[in-house]
């Protein structure tokens, strides 16, 4: 007896799974870049926040070559892209379009880099997300997961008590803000160094080969050193108690690609930034730069900060110290709060809450790992693969995330419709 034979699939078929297949990814990065991108227009060019600093050390990095910041990527992708936009091409359509243009090139190059990094930071996170809810609902996992990628890009702290006061930002622990380049550039960078690293402890074959790695720690730190500054001792910490226990990782990889290179570079962003300045210095002086923009409340405004990655590290505690990526994360939240709360700069920067931003990336990685930790328990396939949340677990922690979701949108809305009139 012969089976018979499978049919081959037609090209629109084909065409056709193509397109679902891509239509999450596509449509998650339109969205948000449009969205984000909106924000970050009204906040950084017709408000003029971070952006037109940053645009002015483009121009001085082209036209003479100098670099005014230890961390310039922003600056010389802008250099970059100015260069290959052909403006000259719009006088074909309108007399002066040209000159217009180039009057405006720096703005126009510097938002589109800004464009870019909110569509790369979509683009990792819907792929992830998707495998993962794929285990709850697989005929729904492309459209639950670019739901849960734009919230996670919306997420602040819960500032609801603090919204008569048009308090949304100062003295809490942002996570998504969209005036600063260097941080929006920073999120999909750390995120995949972050996935990198804890790819090889949890005993994977390592994601990145070890100079694509090294190239990566480089680059993210250039673009902004808090991250690697906050991963790097938490890292170690644990790589130390791993080497103790005897339990296997990928050391020559891990110390070779990334804490090698990190320490490199970060050696040298602290002589450019402190030791060759005459002024400018860190300082050890608790609550000094938060104090100034929250006179009071900032114990419970951390804690509004937190309330969801809190809940689950309390209710799921046990799979929580199973889970490398967890573990990491919240040892590079803890090292950059510390830094956020106990240092500050003198000599010119002061009060700038340059050491938060650690604890911004740091507490938007917590959110994502959280939250897939949580969908891998949600309704396992296997009753003995992960545990069940039970109902009520499931009730509270969707109510906190809601709360955090909820604030973000109106901290977009707040910056979109009355720029950083909602800050403190």
């Amino acid at each position: 007896m012969t089976c018979p034979s499978k049919q081959p699939r037609s090209p629109l078929a084909s065409l056709s799974k193509s397109l679902t297949r891509w239509a999450a990814p596509v449509s998650v990065a339109l969205i948000s870049t449009l969205a984000f991108t909106l924000a970050t227009y009204q906040i950084g060019f017709v408000y003029g926040q971070d952006f037109p600093a940053h645009l002015r050390w483009a121009q001085r990095l082209a036209e003479d070559g100098r670099v005014y910041l230890p961390h310039y990527t922003y600056q010389q992708l802008v250099v970059i892209v100015r260069a290959l936009l052909p403006f000259n091409a719009a006088n074909l359509f309108q007399e002066g379009l040209a000159t217009w243009l180039a009057e405006r090139s720096y703005k126009i190059a510097g938002l589109m880099v800004i464009a870019i990094f909110y569509a790369l930071t979509a683009l990792i996170l819907q792929p992830r997300l998707a495998r993962a809810v794929r285990s709850i609902h697989a005929h729904k996992a492309e459209l639950i997961s670019v739901l849960l990628t734009l919230s996670l890009m919306l997420v602040t702290p819960i500032t609801l008590f603090t919204l008569a006061d048009h308090r949304l930002y100062l003295g809490y622990i942002g996570i998504n803000v969209y005036h600063n380049p260097t941080v929006t550039m920073l999120k999909p960078l750390a995120l995949w160094l972050f996935w990198a690293v804890v790819a090889c402890l949890d005993g994977e074959t390592p994601r990145l080969n070890i100079f694509l790695l090294t190239a990566l720690t480089i680059f993210s730190t250039l673009t902004k050193p808090n991250f690697s500054l906050a991963l790097l001792p938490a890292l170690m910490s644990l790589m130390i108690f791993r080497w103790r226990k005897k339990q296997p990782a990928h050391w020559l990889y891990l110390g070779s690609g990334f804490i090698l290179p990190a320490v490199l570079v970060l050696a040298y962003q602290y002589w450019y930034g402190y030791s060759a300045a005459d002024t400018t210095q860190v300082v050890l002086a608790p609550l000094k730069e938060m104090h100034f923009y929250a006179p009071s409340g900032l114990g419970w405004m951390f804690l509004l900060s937190i309330v969801f990655p809190l809940s689950v590290l309390i209710l799921r505690f046990r799979q929580v110290l199973r889970d490398q990526g967890l573990l990491i994360a919240w040892g590079a939240f803890l090292v950059s709060a510390a830094m956020t709360y106990l240092l500050a700069e003198e000599g010119g920067r002061e009060y700038n809450l340059n050491f938060q931003w650690g604890a911004q990336v740091s507490l938007f990685v917590i959110f994502i790992q959280s939250l897939l930790l949580l969908i891998r328990q949600w309704r396992p396939v296997q009753l003995d693969a992960q545990p069940h949340l039970p109902r009520w677990q499931k009730i509270f922690l969707s109510v906190t995330y809601g709360l955090h979701v909820i604030s973000g949108i109106i901290w977009y809305l707040a910056e979109v419709l009355q720029p950083r009139q909602w800050w403190f």
